[in-house]
């Protein structure tokens, strides 16, 4: 997949309890996301797609969930399962079927998000909990749902102190 940037093209991919593929990739580099990747529906960077590798479906050399979050919506590659990602290294599901995903920070927050299908995380709007100093003042999501930004299910790490024993130790990162 062409890159923009030399940074950022971290990703892991893994087969999820439901025999699908996921598929995580970075937003593309550079500080910031300048070309607003990770919440460009049309792009994969900065997303976690899913996919059927044992069917084909159309030119496409693999096939898609029926349930996929997006699969008719115009100008949305419909393999996205998950968008607002800045660089995702790690992906794992526990043993109740949750994935589970670790995101790279850019100044002060690193997360483990609990990834929902059709959950947008947010970056380069937000990072982490925090508004980024670089996004527009008034960001709207690209892809809406009821909670546009999912920074409430980020398990967060930061310079001070926070306290997420209770929620780390189900974590499978």
């Amino acid at each position: 997949m062409p890159q923009p940037f030399w940074n950022h093209n971290s990703g892991n991919l893994l087969f999820g309890p439901d025999g699908s593929l996921y598929i995580a990739f970075g937003d593309g580099g550079k500080r910031d996301d300048v070309t607003r990747t990770a919440q460009n529906p049309f792009s994969l960077l900065g997303k976690i797609l899913r996919i059927d590798v044992n069917t084909k479906q159309g030119s496409r050399q693999y096939g898609l969930p029926a349930d996929n979050p997006f699969p008719n919506v115009n100008g949305t590659r419909p393999e996205i399962y998950a968008l607002g990602l800045r660089n995702p290294w790690g992906l794992s599901f526990d043993a109740d079927g949750t994935l589970w995903c670790a995101d790279v920070g850019q100044d002060i927050w690193e997360e483990i998000n609990l990834i929902e299908k059709g959950g947008n995380y947010g970056w380069s709007y937000r990072e982490a909990p925090a508004p980024s100093p670089s996004a527009p003042m008034h960001p709207q999501p690209m892809l809406s749902s009821s909670n546009p930004f999912m920074s409430t299910r980020t398990l967060t790490a930061s310079a001070s102190p926070v306290d997420s024993s209770t929620a780390a130790r189900s974590c499978p990162i």
